[in-house]
């Protein structure tokens, strides 16, 4: 069999057209690998911040009630304070 030069136009296209083919799906498959794993780490993200803002309100509100306690304990030792000072002036 004679390898014409037809031939090898046609063998070099097929050729060319297969490695297209499997660079176009390689390619392919990155991006989409890529973009879900970007959306993934987004995703978590996500949550975490989510879960950091409960975790900053439930302090918020424990600051909020150790200030009350505070503010009660300051108000006894002031009790304190003015009827360590009646008895002394007594």
């Amino acid at each position: 069999m004679t390898v014409t030069p037809e031939l090898w136009t046609v063998i070099g296209t097929v050729i060319s057209t297969v490695i297209d083919t499997v660079i176009d799906t390689v390619i392919d498959t990155v991006i989409d690998t890529v973009i879900g794993t970007g959306i993934v780490i987004l995703v978590a993200i996500a949550a975490s911040n989510r879960q950091l803002r409960g975790e900053m309100n439930g302090l918020h509100a424990e600051f909020g009630r150790l200030r009350e306690r505070m503010r009660k304990l300051e108000g006894l030792l002031e009790g304190l304070r003015e009827a360590v000072a009646g008895r002394k002036a007594a």
